[in-house]
């Protein structure tokens, strides 16, 4: 350990600062103590002559021989990086895998759904909202797209192929939370009263007392289950109603194994069969 003296200008509040106090070390890494303080001018002390213009402080400078704390700044800086960077490609990686195992982007009407696949797989929900009322509008029709929405006659036309499409990305990237299929489920739960089934997935917060959309609706996967997408939530339920009954989501039902005719006889085994 080594000390120095150093001096600071009290009055202008000015610091003379030396290039390296000990140990080539800079002034921050320095701990002062104020020795001795000379009050006017013209006053003597042991450390401070009369030729000073100005009171000064004679300041001890404390240097310890410990490395200085911006090179331990810095690694901290670095390791909060690789931590970082280590958290970001862990993301990636899993959203590489989501979008791996996602639905196959089926089309019967060459429509790309790539985009709509990104969105929701990085959970920007609110964008994925808005790229799936893009999409029912461009594949219900020329009309449609014309018109800037959908008519609920036109539904019944939208290929079972997109809709499957559409639903299963939502489903997929929300662990089932949301998706048509998973609003099919509450609609006929609520037996198709459309306020009821507002309530139930939180697009009404009261009896007939709507969110404003877009901004007060939940885009997280907090959202209660069926809150996305959010298709015609503010027009009425016609084109829901249309929506959740399409042929995309009605069960295949499972036709039964053929029975295998029996014989006349009822059972009874001839005479030639036993031959």
């Amino acid at each position: 350990m080594k000390e120095m003296i150093g001096l600071v200008m009290v009055p202008h509040h000015r610091m003379w600062r030396p290039i390296a106090l000990a140990l080539e070390q800079p002034w921050s890494a320095a701990k002062f103590t104020v020795r001795e303080a000379a009050p006017a001018r013209g006053s003597t002390g042991s450390t401070v002559t009369a030729s000073i213009a100005a009171g000064v402080a004679v300041v001890m400078a404390t240097v310890t021989a410990g490395a200085s704390s911006r090179p331990r700044m810095r690694r901290s800086w670095k390791s909060r990086s690789c931590l970082r960077a280590t958290e970001e490609a862990g993301e990636n990686d899993k959203v590489s895998e989501l979008i791996a195992s996602a639905p196959p982007l089926q089309s019967e009407r060459s429509i790309d759904y790539s985009k709509l696949r990104d969105l929701l797989a990085a959970e920007d929900f609110k964008a994925a909202d808005a790229e799936t009322r893009r999409l029912l509008i461009v594949v219900a029709g020329l009309a449609a797209e014309k018109r800037g929405w959908v008519y609920f006659s036109e539904v019944k036309s939208i290929p079972v192929a997109d809709l499957t499409t559409i639903d299963g990305l939502w489903q997929h990237f929300s662990n089932g939370k949301f998706g048509y299929a998973a609003q099919k489920k509450i609609w006929k739960k609520c037996r198709s009263q459309f306020d009821k089934f507002a309530e139930e997935t939180s697009w009404f917060t009261d009896k007939w007392k709507n969110r404003n959309w877009p901004d007060e609706f939940i885009y997280n996967l907090e959202a209660p289950v069926g809150h996305l997408p959010l298709t015609n939530c503010i027009r009425g339920a016609q084109v829901l109603d249309e929506i959740l009954n399409h042929p995309a989501f009605e069960k295949k039902k499972t036709e039964k194994p053929k029975s295998k005719p029996t014989s006349k006889t009822g059972g009874k085994k001839s005479l030639l069969s036993m031959l």
